[in-house]
């Protein structure tokens, strides 16, 4: 340091203006490194502290001994010029400290700069390049280099010049921040969208404009898928068939779909922004927000079954399913989506009372009800249906619970009955078709006769999945029914008899005219005779069925009366084969057998050859169950030569009366000789009589 003391004091004064024309510029040049709070305490200015701290180490003002003062300014010469050398050395350190700092603040700025994710440009007022950092060379695919001077307007699709042109001339213009979004046509790139944010600088020729530029290609794409989502969320919730709707957590209306507005004449505009109480009943806005409130408490959709009431006053039925949720912001909603049921509720509620009225007929019905599966096994049975099963003695006594699941032969304690219920259900199940069917239950008050209607039950496409069954106990209406049988059939009886015995009658009287017809006319008597044997060959039948309370003929006794009323010059022998069972003769065919048997009587009457001695006729009844057998000989007599009764040859008047007289079906005759007998056999089938047993 330099010893000021041993100058003299023009040369003092001049060193201490030159140092003070030194700091003048140093402080002129580096005011800002003065002006730096972070060296000071910041209550003292930099020139102060400097002044300070010079002071604290310049050395004491010191006097040679034994030489005095010369004078006082000389010392507070020395004493500032020591505090300026100082205060230089510590500026020029600190300014060199400064430097450094700013070299490196530099440094990182420029690296922000350089490396920031978004692009920096300093363009002219024409748009031409000045500066750009890495990524405003990385969003145009060029090196910076060759960006320098180039006008970014080149860059920007036809259609979007004009907007960003009239962009640089409003930076250029103002001073205030503008936007511009305008598209980029870059050369082997997809185009890109982009965001230029600027303001413009500087004034007069060195007007310049500094831009930010964002690639907003993605928020673009974004936000057209966005716009999509909703107009395709819009379209959807707008065209279908449910109602829709969102409120806010304080039950306000933001959103509700076109079928929404349709059905209730309301609209966003009118609706948006109140709540359920500003817009419907009070009684229902409550039972609304109620349910709101109980969504958003429990965070989970909840589903209810609402009932509204309409304009006219008719109630609409919904299935609404309520669904809380929140946006990023936190901000709590409440979604709403409701189905029109109503055609669904009254279909379900004409099915239920349709289900209660058929459930209290088949409760109630005194007739057993029972329902199927497609396997027999019990699936319902009404109340009537376990009185019958009870009634067959079981303990303990069947239940509804015990029954279903179960086939016909595990609850029928007679095997046989519950095999043939089980074939019956089997059989209506296979056919489809319905089965009606009489039932006999054998149960502890004795036997019961049940009709029973089977039907098969289908299912909504048409295929059998079980039957259905009814029946209906019988057994007084069949009792009452053989009684009136019974007594019908004495009535027809009676009647039968009385109208025999008239007819008998009748027939007689008719005799007696034609003998008194033979007694005036001789030569009548021939013809008249065969006429009146054969009227009484039908009064003997008649005679027989009006004693009887059947009606019917017995084929012995009419045989036994034909024979002892047959007229002729030799005797007749009946003969009666020993029998079991008595046969009827059908009402239909008993006058016609009456005369065939009064026909074959009276030609073996008349054909026996007189020449010689008779045997008498014999009548023979060969009775079986299978076959009646009539056989009648008489000799000695022969058949006439080429007698063919079958071929209806050789045949007399008689002969041919009995063909025309045999029955078509059931009846046999025939004719064959036996030495000098002629024999005749008439068969009669079952189709023509009926065994009963010979006490009848």
């Amino acid at each position: 340091m330099t010893d000021y003391s041993r100058l003299s004091r023009s040369d003092l004064v001049a060193r201490l203006r030159a140092a003070e024309a030194e700091l003048e510029r140093i402080q002129a040049a580096k005011e800002v490194g003065n002006r730096r709070a972070a060296f000071g305490s910041g209550a003292l200015t930099a020139s102060a502290e400097l002044r300070r701290r010079a002071e604290a180490r310049a050395p004491p003002q010191q006097t040679r001994a034994g030489r005095p003062l010369t004078e006082a300014d000389s010392l507070r010469l020395i004493h500032e010029l020591h505090v300026h050398q100082i205060e230089l050395e510590l500026q020029n350190k600190e300014l060199q400290e400064a430097r450094a700092q700013l070299e490196q603040n530099l440094k990182r700025y420029t690296d922000l700069y350089d490396f920031a994710p978004t692009g920096y440009f300093t363009v002219t007022s024409d748009g031409a390049v000045r500066e750009l950092n890495c990524a405003g060379a990385a969003l145009f695919g060029q090196e910076r280099s060759d960006l320098i001077g180039k006008r970014l307007g080149l860059w920007v699709v036809e259609e979007n010049r004009v907007i960003f042109a009239a962009f640089l001339n409003r930076l250029v213009q103002g001073v205030c921040q503008e936007t511009c979004e305008v598209t980029l046509d870059l050369d082997g790139a997809p185009p890109r969208q982009v965001c230029f944010e600027g303001m413009g600088v500087g004034s007069g020729m060195d007007r310049s404009c500094r831009l930010v530029v964002v690639d907003i290609t993605e928020r673009k794409r974004i936000e057209t898928a966005l716009r999509e989502s909703e107009e395709r969320f819009r379209l959807f919730m707008d065209h279908g068939p449910v109602v829709a709707w969102i409120k806010d957590e304080e039950g306000r209306w933001i959103y509700l779909n076109k079928t929404y507005q349709q059905r209730f004449c309301a609209s966003v505009e009118t609706w948006q922004g109140k709540t359920d109480f500003e817009l419907w009943p009070a009684d229902m806005a409550e039972k609304f927000w109620q349910s709101d409130l109980a969504a958003l408490a429990t965070g989970e959709p909840l589903e209810i079954a609402d009932a509204i009431s309409e304009a006219d006053g008719a109630l609409s039925y919904w299935h609404t399913i309520k669904i809380p949720f929140q946006n990023t912001s936190g901000h709590r909603f409440v979604g709403g989506i409701a189905v029109d049921v109503t055609a669904q509720e009254r279909a379900e509620q004409k099915l239920r009372a349709r289900e209660t009225l058929l459930r209290t007929i088949m409760e109630n019905s005194p007739d057993p009800i029972f329902m199927l599966d497609r396997a027999c096994r019990v699936l319902y049975v009404n109340p009537a249906s376990l009185t019958v099963l009870n009634a067959l003695g079981r303990q303990p006594p069947w239940t509804q619970e015990a029954l279903v699941g179960k086939s016909a032969p595990e609850f029928f304690s007679d095997p046989a009955v519950g095999r043939a219920m089980l074939e019956s259900d089997q059989r209506v199940i296979e056919s489809g078709q319905v089965l009606r069917v009489e039932e006999r239950i054998a149960t502890l008050d004795g036997a019961r006769i049940h009709l029973s209607i089977r039907s098969p039950l289908r299912d909504a496409a048409g295929q059998i999945v079980g039957l259905i069954g009814i029946a209906h106990d019988i057994t007084e209406q069949k009792q009452g029914e053989v009684e009136r049988f019974a007594r019908l059939e004495r009535q027809r009886d009676t009647l039968v008899r009385e109208v025999h015995h008239r007819i008998k009658n009748h027939l007689q009287g008719v005799t007696g005219l034609l003998r008194n017809r033979i007694a005036r006319h001789p030569e009548l008597a021939k013809d008249l005779e065969e006429v009146i044997v054969q009227i009484h060959a039908i009064a003997h039948v008649y005679g027989l069925q009006s004693r009887r309370t059947e009606g019917g003929v017995r084929l012995n006794e009419l045989l036994e009366i034909l024979v002892h009323s047959a007229i002729g010059s030799v005797p007749i022998k009946f003969l009666s084969a020993p029998a079991t069972a008595t046969a009827f003769l059908a009402q239909e065919e008993a006058v016609s057998l009456a005369l065939v048997l009064n026909e074959l009587l009276t030609n073996a009457l008349k054909h026996n050859n007189s020449s010689g001695p008779t045997r008498p006729v014999r009548v023979l009844l060969e009775a079986g169950t299978a076959e009646q057998r009539v056989v009648i000989r008489n000799g000695p007599a022969l058949l006439p030569d080429a007698f063919d009764f079958a071929a209806g040859r050789g045949l007399g008047t008689g002969l041919e009366l009995l063909r025309v007289l045999l029955p078509p079906q059931g009846a046999a005759l025939t004719f064959h000789q036996e030495a000098d007998e002629v024999v005749a056999e008439l068969c009669l089938m079952p189709s023509i009589f009926r065994i009963s047993p010979i006490d009848e």
